[in-house]
């Protein structure tokens, strides 16, 4: 007696996905005495393999990570295989994450993650390893400073060297724990030294007019102050002159100091200690504007940025000034010009966020020509000289960070340019061999950051959405049902996500493909179906 199954399994579930394998689990079928379990990585159909198993859960292994499959369970017994199942998807999990590229300041980091396909959730884990304290894990984005791709790391110390690491948490609706999609091997980076302001009278010195642009004169001053610190501290790395007071001995000057906590100790630096005969009034602060960031602030909408320092900035050497970056690191700095022309440091400065200029795009100090669908980011660095009443001497400050209502832009500007249209030169087009149908295969890169691809084919629509975007080297798209030996035209285009998380859409492209002819022997193919020759296959067994 032949016993026909009839039944596919009424269950087909994917659990305990990893970055090699995830196990099928399914509902038993009458009759059956094992199960064929086939899985077919999406958009390589030759990468398909089938296991048999007489259990109702397998787990697959040995398979890529970040990787899309199509699974189908068939129950079989001593009389052949049944019907086979409804195709679910499967992905493993992405094996880690790297770090592009740092940016630094002394009490934050700022860093690119790498673009793993159809990845929407990071935690990146930041470790002192100076006293190896408990790590801190952060997840990206969130609702405070994080972004997509982009990750800041406020509240560090200066100085220090810290250990990272990434790892995906989310592809589309879907959590990974730690085991299942683990973190990438550490990387390490070291946050800027921190910054003292000092004054003092160099009483041997009366500064002109032209003291300042004296390169030779800097150079001595910087040395001898330098030298005049160290004796009292060897925290002091570096002194840089930042103004003369003209028809005075004062110098203004900022002070580079190895600390690794903030704020900085002005302990040990007072050089009327160290020669009264040679100094005097020196005074040593930290951010003397009330903390750090707390000296300008910044408003407007999504491509163009108003700073504002606040009523005690006057006029003078005050300098704001922004350093461009991409994932390949910096790429440019320049100042941030006076938008009023009234020479105060108070006065709104405009920052530019376009796709074709990023900068003060009218004039020349600060204007770069962005490439697109590429994430830039704008760090700050103030230097701001105050004239605060009860302040004397005026104060110099630096500023990394701004004190405003967007966290989200608090300490990185972050802004994505528009896509560029997909480049069709690099998509191939394979006809069926009875012409009826095309699969078009196209190169994972076409598109970075990538939520949707959409081929149009003459109004026939096929999508492939976040889910289906993963680590393969080429994307598969097929369309069956056409005419043979026809030419259509395909309009392709696509969805990107922008830092902050943004959708921008890709100008659409097309290109042009043909259906090829069917011949003799495919036509006698097709006569036989699969039906046909398993009942044959059947009335031979009969007895």
């Amino acid at each position: 007696m032949i016993l026909l199954l009839q039944k596919a399994p009424a269950s087909v579930n994917i659990t305990n996905p990893t970055t090699n394998s995830f196990t099928v689990e399914f509902s038993a079928v009458a009759d059956a005495t094992s199960y064929n379990v086939t899985y077919t990585a999406l958009h390589t159909p030759s990468d398909s393999r089938t296991q048999p198993t007489t259990s109702t859960s397998l787990k697959v292994s040995g398979l890529r990570s970040n990787i899309q499959y199509n699974v189908v369970v068939t129950p079989v017994n001593d009389d052949g295989a049944g019907i086979t199942s409804t195709t679910v998807a499967a992905r493993t999990a992405p094996n880690g994450v790297g770090v592009l590229s740092f940016i630094t300041t002394p009490t934050f980091i700022t860093m690119y993650l790498e673009q793993v396909p159809g990845v929407t959730g990071f935690e990146v884990e930041v470790n002192n390893t100076m006293d190896d304290t408990d790590s801190t894990v952060y997840s990206v984005p969130d609702s405070i400073v994080n972004s997509f791709y982009v990750s800041v790391v406020p509240n560090l110390l200066p100085n220090t060297y810290y250990s990272v690491r990434v790892r995906a948490s989310q592809v589309a609706s879907l959590y990974y724990s730690e085991i299942q999609s683990p973190y990438d091997e550490a990387q390490f980076v070291t946050t800027d030294m921190i910054s003292l302001f000092a004054s003092i009278n160099l009483t041997t010195l009366t500064f002109a007019p032209d003291s300042y642009t004296d390169e030779t004169l800097r150079a001595e001053v910087e040395t001898e102050l330098l030298n005049a610190y160290q004796t009292q501290s060897e925290r002091v790395v570096n002194v840089t002159v930042i103004a003369f007071e003209v028809g005075t001995s004062q110098c203004h000057h900022e002070i580079i100091v190895s600390d690794q906590f903030v704020p900085p100790t002005t302990a040990g630096l007072d050089l009327t200690l160290v020669d009264s005969t040679l100094y005097s009034d020196s005074i040593v602060r930290y951010h003397v504007s009330d903390g750090p960031g707390d000296g300008y602030y910044i408003d407007g909408d999504p491509t163009t940025k108003h700073i504002f320092f606040d009523d005690y900035g006057c006029a003078g050497e005050s300098s704001e000034s922004m350093e461009l970056y991409t994932r390949d690191g910096l790429i440019g700095s320049g100042p941030i010009v006076d938008g009023t022309g009234d020479g105060l440091a108070q006065s709104l400065k405009t920052l530019e966020l376009r796709d074709g200029c990023i900068g003060v795009c009218d004039v020349a100090t600060f204007r770069f020509a962005p490439e697109a669908d590429t994430i830039y980011a704008v760090r700050q660095n103030h230097l701001f000289r105050g004239c605060l009443d009860g302040h004397n001497p005026n104060f110099f400050d630096r500023f990394f960070s701004a004190r405003f209502a967007e966290p989200a832009e608090r300490y990185t500007i972050l802004f994505t340019t528009d896509p560029s249209p997909l480049q069709n030169t690099s998509f191939q087009s394979t006809s069926f061999d009875n012409g009826s149908g095309i699969t078009i295969t196209f190169p994972s890169t076409v598109v970075i950051r990538g939520i949707e691809i959409k081929l149009d084919l003459n109004g026939a629509i096929q999508t492939l959405s976040e889910n289906e975007l993963d680590s393969s080297t080429s994307y598969q798209v097929v369309f069956s049902g056409l005419s043979i030996n026809q030419s259509y035209e395909v309009i392709l285009s696509g969805s990107v996500r922008a830092a902050h998380g943004d959708i921008l859409t890709t100008r659409p492209t097309t290109f042009t493909t043909t259906t090829n002819k069917k011949s003799t022997t495919q036509i006698k193919q097709r006569k036989t179906s699969a039906s046909v020759l398993r009942m044959r296959i059947l009335q031979h067994k009969l007895p």
